[in-house]
């Protein structure tokens, strides 16, 4: 049936849950996971207030402490490694649920202002057949799985999307 499960996140607790629910298929059909994370190539001021924002409740669905973002970068190299430690944080959820369940896990991530392109592009260079998503994530800044993402994901990907709400 599915062999590979795209599982994009952006931190928020939608997005995990969705991510906890594609562990749990992949784990009752044998599929693998890759995690994703997308991240918008412009760090703004006010993207990275609403991120702050946004993991102000101090801890995730899981109970594990929020990502808190680290400050704003001086330079393209810093941006990126402030890049890097954010995606790595947020998959690190789906990391251990995929643990956890005895699930294959691979994570990657990208930088780009098309999220729902990034996403649909990752999908077919990754071979996935499913594609589980939130139906929304982190209202405001450009960062992954807002509404709006998922409808474009939903409307331009070939493979099949499965929206968690």
């Amino acid at each position: 049936m599915f062999t590979k499960i795209l599982l994009p996140t952006d931190g928020s607790d939608a997005a995990e849950q969705a991510a906890r629910q594609g562990v749990e298929l992949a784990k009752s059909v044998g599929a693998q996971v890759i995690g994703v994370c997308i991240l918008a190539e412009s760090h703004s001021e006010r993207g990275h207030q609403e991120l702050a924002r946004s993991t102000a409740s101090g801890y995730t669905v899981s109970g594990e402490p929020s990502p808190q973002p680290p400050p704003l970068a001086e330079n393209a190299d810093e941006d990126n490694d402030r890049a890097a430690a954010i995606s790595e944080r947020y998959l690190a959820g789906i990391r251990s649920a995929a643990e956890d369940a005895g699930v294959q896990c691979r994570c990657v991530y990208r930088i780009s202002d098309d999220v729902a392109e990034a996403l649909v592009n990752i999908a077919n260079e990754q071979r996935c057949d499913l594609i589980i998503m939130a139906s929304h994530g982190l209202g405001g800044f450009k960062r992954l799985v807002v509404g709006s993402q998922t409808y474009k994901v939903l409307t331009h990907s070939s493979v099949p999307v499965l929206v968690w709400r």
